[in-house]
């Protein structure tokens, strides 16, 4: 039977209303409480077991039992030394790798579930070594070593902090070593046969040699980094230096050879005028020049830029030519060049298109020596042009990084010696991440120290899987633009 009177039926339906807003009310705010509990409750216990000095550093054993109803993921560790907090990623497998200055701290599981995952009620030990030249924990001092655990099926973490005190801390009876390398790896091929940071002088060293212009080419020890001074440099007449390097049996042999580096301007110009900076193929008196023709303004007001190329005397503009902050003052942009000796066409790329020559080489000859071109139009007299991180690699472009052996849909990601990440990307169908390194436009300005491209000192390349979870972390004394690194899996 229904409700005849209609104020009962309105009472009803408000006494309904109020019931369901206050079980939402209450369910939010239970939810937000067990969140809340979840996040502040102990999922983990767990201590420093034990602490050993070994000979050129020293090991932790950390004990941790996972005490709660739901899986953890042990996904990073942060190590307290004398050099400051440490923080080491750790993959799915359970290792970890850290390398800083002449120290490095590895990291391993035993007892875990597959490497990294401590299931409920379960127990594991977590191992640090430390290598070091020097003493990295001081013999009376507390150190803390914090392991950071994700929980699965949920957006919550717990973090367990264990304290060392060498001298105090129970020695480890007995320091397993690592364990046998099941875990992945990252094979490399470079294509790279020359670069330069300039953090010294190439011309004292003889890295790089001064071919015209003499008295125009300088050092600056302050921004490491060559320049071409304008006041010294001759109007009309191209100003080269080159790297001291052979490149003549490669294009022999028809390689594709390119050039990259960085490069900036100072407070030039103080009027309007043309100018070329570009990538030089040298031999003799002959060149191939490849880079940029710009027609500049004074201040940051935008420069009309093109692409230039100029073939052994023969130019040609490609007139895909617009207004562009690319190589105002005080930023920071790229030459990013190639010539291909087995067809014979050049190229020039720019951040977003590739621009081959508007037909193949006529008049060819094969170069010897790679290096840097200058070139003023009209009389300017004050202002510098600096280059940077000058590369020479051979059939693989060096704005690209490769990483393959990947799964469609994994993520890579590379870093520099600070952990900056320069470059990220995710592998296409056939298991590839490219990497863009040569850097996009950077205001100096504001970031006077990002001078990030082509070259990366101690970089560090990361791989994630699908669902974000670190599959390696791997830092190399040096990365490359052209590098390729394959993941080698354990079987």
């Amino acid at each position: 039977m229904g409700i005849e009177h209609p104020i009962l039926g309105l009472m009803t339906i408000t006494i309904i209303l109020t019931a369901l807003v206050g079980a939402v009310v209450f369910l939010a705010i239970y939810s937000y409480n067990l969140q809340q509990y979840i996040l502040s409750v102990p999922l983990t216990v767990g201590h420093a077991q034990c602490y050993s000095k070994t000979q050129d550093g020293n090991v932790t054993w950390i004990f941790v039992a996972n005490n709660h109803r739901v899986a953890l993921y042990l996904t990073k560790i942060w190590v307290d030394t004398e050099a400051g907090l440490i923080e080491v990623p750790v993959s799915v497998y359970g290792t970890g790798y850290k390398a800083f200055g002449n120290s490095e701290i590895e990291v391993w599981t035993r007892g875990f579930h597959e490497g990294s995952r401590l299931l409920q009620g379960q127990p594991g030990t977590v191992w640090v070594s430390i290598r070091s030249d020097i003493p990295l924990h001081v013999k009376g001092k507390t150190y803390a070593i914090t392991l950071y655990f994700k929980v699965e099926g949920q957006d919550a973490f717990i973090t367990q902090e264990a304290r060392v005190k060498p001298g105090e801390t129970p020695e480890c009876p007995v320091i397993p070593p690592p364990p046998p390398p099941l875990q992945p790896t990252l094979k490399l091929s470079r294509a790279a046969v020359f670069w330069h940071t300039f953090d010294e002088n190439p011309f004292e060293t003889g890295k790089f040699v001064k071919l015209t212009c003499l008295d125009a080419w300088k050092y600056d020890s302050g921004r490491k980094a060559i320049y071409i001074n304008l006041s010294k440099a001759p109007w009309r007449s191209y100003c080269f230096t080159f790297a001291n390097v052979s490149i003549r049996d490669l294009a022999l042999a028809g390689k594709t050879i390119y050039v990259g580096f960085l490069v900036f301007r100072s407070e030039f110009f103080p009027h309007s005028g043309d100018a070329v900076i570009g990538a030089a193929y040298i031999d003799t008196g002959r060149r191939y020049i490849i880079g940029w023709w710009i027609f500049t303004k004074p201040g940051r007001k935008g420069d009309r830029i093109s692409s230039y190329f100029n073939l052994d005397g023969i130019e040609y503009l490609i007139e895909r030519a617009e207004w562009s902050l690319t190589l105002e003052e005080w930023y920071l942009t790229h030459v990013s060049t190639y010539v291909d000796f087995n067809r014979w066409m050049a190229g020039h790329w720019n951040h977003t298109w590739l621009i081959p020559s508007e037909k193949n080489i006529e008049r060819r000859f094969y170069p010897n020596r790679p290096g840097i071109a200058f070139y003023k139009d009209k009389d300017f007299s004050v202002g510098n042009v600096y280059f940077d991180n000058f590369i020479v690699t051979v059939d693989r472009p060096p704005w690209i990084v490769e990483v393959g052996g990947l799964q469609p849909g994994w993520t890579v990601k590379l870093k520099n010696a600070t952990g900056y990440v320069v470059a990220t990307a995710t592998a296409d169908s056939s298991g590839v991440a490219r990497l863009i390194v040569a850097p996009p436009i950077i205001d100096l300005l504001k970031e006077p120290n990002n001078r990030n491209g082509f070259i990366f000192p101690d970089g560090i390349i990361e791989i994630y899987d699908g669902n974000g979870n670190l599959v390696i972390s791997m830092q190399f004394p040096v990365i490359l633009g052209g590098d390729r690194y394959d993941l080698i899996l354990p079987p």
